[in-house]
C-alpha cells in the first residue's frame, strides 16, 4: 500500500519505508570515482618508496626489527605500485578497471616478491620456495575469483 491510499494519519503513514524505495534509493548513490582512490594509492606509493629508500641507506640488516624495516615499507611500496599498474593494463585492454581486483592482485604481486626475497634473505629460497610461493598466491587469487562470483 503506497502513502496517502490509507485513511492514517499524515504524520503516521510518513514513518512507513518500502523497501522498493529503499532499494532504488541505494541503487543512485554516487559513490566516489577512481581516480580520488587511485591518487591517494599513488601517494601511499610515493611515501612508501621514500620510506624503503631511507631505511635501506640508513638501517644495517642486523636483527629482526630491521628486516621487518626493511620488507614492511617494501611491501606496501610494491602493493600499491603494482595496483596502479594493474589498474592501469586493465584499462588500457579496454575493460571496465576494477580498483578491487587491481588492489588484491598487486597484494598478491607484492606478498609473492617479498616472500621470496625474505627467504633469500634467510638464506632459505630455493627454487622449490618459489615454486610454492607461485602456487600459494595462484590459489589464493583462485580463492578470491571463486567467493567473488
Amino acid at each position: 500500500m503506497r502513502q496517502g491510499t490509507d485513511n492514517r494519519s499524515g504524520r503516521e503513514s510518513a514513518q512507513i519505508i518500502y523497501m522498493g524505495d529503499v532499494r532504488r534509493r541505494r541503487g543512485r548513490t554516487r559513490q566516489a570515482p577512481d581516480r580520488q582512490y587511485l591518487g591517494s594509492v599513488a601517494l601511499v606509493a610515493l611515501s612508501a618508496w621514500s620510506v624503503w629508500i631511507t631505511v635501506l641507506f640508513s638501517l644495517a640488516p642486523e636483527r629482526l626489527l630491521t628486516y621487518l624495516a626493511f620488507f614492511a615499507p617494501l611491501f606496501v611500496a610494491l602493493a600499491s605500485s603494482a595496483t596502479l599498474a594493474a589498474y592501469w593494463l586493465e584499462l588500457k585492454q579496454g575493460g571496465l578497471p576494477s580498483l578491487r581486483l587491481s588492489g588484491r592482485r598487486g597484494a598478491l604481486f607484492a606478498l609473492l616478491a617479498v616472500a621470496n626475497l625474505a627467504f633469500m634473505a634467510g638464506h632459505r629460497w630455493s627454487p622449490v620456495v618459489a615454486f610454492v610461493t607461485v602456487l600459494l598466491v595462484l590459489a589464493l587469487e583462485a580463492a578470491a575469483l571463486r567467493r567473488s562470483m
